[in-house]
């Protein structure tokens, strides 16, 4: 064997365990008062029976008054719904530090559930692998419309939530 081979295999065999025994994150919402209300008609309007719309709903309002603590509690209750999802935070920070091609790059990772070394290169074949799942995606303090379109790639099915 080639110098780290069994290491690589063990770890792509424990990425895959994990994944298919899913994730468990801290509900939110379970500890603050009166976001309920606001966390079902956010899940009311993404209409998650439907199987073959994609929904985007953009969350807008001055700083500090509950938007990215929403957008994660509807996440939190919905990703379990979907074959796969993402929830990046920071975009616009992450944009500016990062570029908006690390973005999509993470969004692919987690949306599939692949270590970055492990995704295609060809964009037809992730859109391919991408096109029969139904996914979730949230994006968190985006600031420009570019930030969406290079981080949701045409062609993902499902559905999505933009918070601004």
């Amino acid at each position: 064997m080639e110098d780290g081979h069994e290491s690589r295999c063990i770890r792509q065999i424990a990425v895959q365990i994990l994944n298919k025994l899913g994730h468990t994150k801290p509900k939110i919402a379970d500890s603050l008062v009166g976001i309920e209300p606001q966390v079902q008609n956010l899940i009311s309007l993404l209409n998650t029976n439907s199987a073959t719309d994609v929904h985007i709903i953009g969350i807008w309002g001055m700083g500090g008054i509950g938007k990215s603590t929403i957008a994660r509690a509807v996440f939190d209750q919905l990703h379990e719904m979907f074959k796969g999802g993402c929830f990046l935070d920071n975009v616009r920070e992450a944009a500016s530090k990062f570029g908006l091609q690390a973005l999509a790059e993470k969004l692919l990772s987690e949306t599939l559930k692949e270590t970055k070394d492990n995704l295609y290169t060809s964009t037809n074949l992730l859109m391919n692998r991408l096109s029969y799942k139904k996914v979730i995606v949230v994006l968190d303090d985006v600031d420009q419309d570019e930030q969406i379109e290079n981080c949701l790639l045409e062609g993902i099915k499902g559905s999505g939530l933009a918070v601004e």
